[in-house]
């Protein structure tokens, strides 16, 4: 977006110029000419460029909106792979809130980034580990046991034990 609005600028500045400039020198000198051309063609490029952004914002969202979006549907799917409590989502939250340095170097490598779904999820994992550091964890043996529950539902079609 942002060379389409310099490329409108340049050519609308020097469009402008050469015009105003023309017309002006054939009546008042060659000198009054340049000097009209100039302000013309900064004026001309200024125009041009702001009528570019305007008409393109119109059918391509800017960067920032996009990134943020992208963020929020991440951070989304986060929380929800995490399956966060109220309270850890508030303690998420408030992690979220102290570091705002860091959230804005990463939207701005996020503009760059060929992989920005992974550097989101990048940034958000040590948040994520601080806001359950309460939780209790699911050792190995029980996972197993979990898993062997599972599989005796499935092929089952009822539970190994007693609830």
């Amino acid at each position: 977006m942002n060379m389409a609005e310099r490329a409108a600028g340049a050519v609308g500045g020097s469009v402008a110029g050469t015009i105003v400039g023309g017309l002006v020198g054939n009546f008042a000198g060659p000198v009054v000419g340049a000097i009209a051309g100039m302000g013309a063609g900064a004026a001309g490029g200024f125009g041009s460029g702001f009528l570019v952004r305007k008409i393109a914002h119109l059918f391509r969202e800017d960067d920032d909106v996009i990134v943020g979006r992208m963020f929020t549907a991440v951070l989304l799917n986060t929380v929800m792979d995490y399956l966060l409590s109220q309270e850890e989502q508030e303690k998420m939250v408030e992690l979220l809130s102290k570091d705002t340095k860091k959230l804005t170097r990463l939207r701005r490598r996020l503009v760059k980034s060929r992989t920005p779904v992974q550097d989101i999820q990048k940034y958000l994992t040590p948040i994520m580990s601080q806001a359950t550091v309460g939780r209790n964890r699911i050792t190995a043996i029980e996972e197993k046991q979990i898993q062997a529950d599972t599989n005796s539902i499935v092929a089952n079609g009822e539970l190994s034990y007693e609830m």
